[in-house]
């Protein structure tokens, strides 16, 4: 049942990317069945290696370090041996290509219309560029491990861009990371 589940959010998350591609919307859906106060602690599963051929070891780094960030600054207390919470990281990239065109209807517009007693007609012409592009997906799951069901599941498209600089990767993903978890059930705790 909970793969049935899991599957109509994976398609309605699709359909909904799909729709809107580029606006980067957070999709967002929390078991609302589940108490989250009760949840005192955390464990990151392990990573699941077909995202290494799509994330270098920086940027795995960086994304998991700002995952475990988030649940700390709810209180959630990290545990190698297994938490309460299970965090579970997907990645998935896909090379897109769009195509634009560009008529110039003007483009002799000295030879178009009446000119000294004679008509003239201008010529137009039509420019097609096709360009290749990456859209990413990150999916963020965590499971409740009593129940071992999908408790809050998170995931954000858009397309990307090259990033040199590591500062910039960084605040990036950090940024990333920080809006999915906005919808989170369990509030930053403040200092």
């Amino acid at each position: 049942m909970m793969k049935l589940k899991r599957a109509i959010f994976i398609l309605t998350i699709m359909a909904t990317l799909l729709w809107r591609c580029n606006s980067g919307a957070i999709v967002t859906q929390i078991d609302p069945t589940i108490n989250f106060d009760s949840c005192r602690t955390y464990s990151l599963l392990e990573w699941n290696t077909n995202n290494d051929s799509i994330v270098n070891e920086a940027n795995k780094t960086i994304l998991l370090k700002t995952i475990a960030n988030e649940l700390n600054k709810r209180s959630l207390i990290h545990d190698e041996n297994g938490g309460d919470l299970r965090v579970a990281v997907h990645v998935l990239f896909d090379k897109m290509t769009a195509k634009t065109s560009y008529d110039d209807y003007y483009k002799n517009q000295y030879n178009y219309g009446y000119t000294h007693n004679t008509m003239g007609f201008g010529q137009s012409s039509t420019r097609f560029e096709e360009y290749n592009y990456w859209e990413g997906i990150l999916m963020i799951d965590i499971f409740e491990f009593n129940q071992k069901t999908l408790v809050w599941q998170s995931a954000k498209s858009g397309i990307l861009t090259e990033v040199k600089s590591a500062q910039e990767r960084q605040e990036r993903i950090s940024l990333l990371v920080s809006d999915m978890f906005n919808d989170f059930p369990i509030a930053v705790i403040q200092e």
